[in-house]
């Protein structure tokens, strides 16, 4: 009988191929986006991730799709592009940088039109917000948890500030105010 963990890393692994071969296929065709996959889902690299962190595969998967939900000008595909992002970093706190660089690229897509590109960003970063948003009520509520049962959780805001901040602390920063 296979654990949990099994499966869950099987599921990530195939939704990481899913969303390589779906990017491949939009900028360069479907065969393009086959060969992608394989290319990269055979390499030493992801045979090292396919077995212990999974969460890697994941949020690399949110953040493929919420990549190409940047494809569409449309705003609820922007703001589905952030509550996309936002949960790849909440699953990878690492990941915060390309979310970052997803805001940089709505900004340049829609240079030298400024009002256009502050009202994508404003959906983008709605679509963040919603999730942290969500989930901070989840807490506050005491629902988490209810759900976890004798483990508590801080508030994604709070576990990402703490993340941040001993990430900085290690490397002799140091951040005030948190």
């Amino acid at each position: 009988r296979r654990s949990e963990f099994f499966y869950f890393t099987l599921f990530t692994f195939w939704l990481l191929a899913v969303s390589i071969i779906l990017i491949g296929w939009r900028f360069g065709g479907f065969y393009a986006g086959i060969l992608a996959s394989i290319l990269i889902l055979l390499s030493s690299w992801s045979f090292v991730y396919f077995y212990y962190p999974a969460y890697v595969q994941f949020s690399t998967a949110l953040f493929i799709f919420a990549l190409m939900d940047l494809a569409s000008s449309n705003d609820a595909a922007l703001f589905q592009s952030g509550l996309l992002a936002a949960l790849a970093v909440l699953s990878n706190n690492s990941m915060i940088i390309y979310v970052l660089s997803l805001g940089l690229l709505i900004i340049l897509r829609g240079f030298p039109k400024v009002r256009e590109s502050v009202a994508s960003l404003g959906w983008f970063s709605c679509g963040i917000a919603a999730v942290f948003v969500f989930f901070e009520l989840l807490n506050r509520a005491g629902i988490a948890d209810a759900l976890m049962g004798s483990a508590h959780l801080d508030s994604p805001l709070r576990t990402l500030i703490l993340y941040y901040q001993r990430s900085v602390e290690a490397n002799h920063f140091l951040l005030r105010g948190f």
